[in-house]
């Protein structure tokens, strides 16, 4: 890992300020990048639809659950919710795997 992969999961790793949805007065982005963020780096991220507020009005975003312990309590995973005439967001009749 190099030290511009390091530096962006040192930024997504800080705690966040709880948000409370996104709105025309909300702060879902930021305009300006922490002075110690590689430029290039800081450009992906601005641009990125989850943390730029412009950006996340044009791109649609999915949570694909791979990781073995994911916190994100969204039933996505919740194979109860399965059914063969479902075709609503989070709902699966399989989990794929990275491979």
């Amino acid at each position: 890992m190099d030290s511009k992969d390091m530096n962006f999961l040192k930024m997504i790793q800080e705690p966040q300020a709880e948000a409370s949805g996104c709105s025309e007065t909300s702060t879902c982005g930021s305009s300006g990048g922490p002075a110690d963020m590689d430029p290039e780096v800081w450009n992906k991220v601005k641009n990125h639809p989850c943390y730029s507020e412009e950006a996340h009005h044009f791109y649609a975003r999915m949570h694909v659950a791979v990781a073995p312990a994911c916190n994100i309590q969204c039933n996505y995973c919740n194979r109860k919710y399965d059914c063969s005439n479902e075709s609503r967001p989070g709902v699966v009749s399989e989990r794929l795997t990275p491979e």
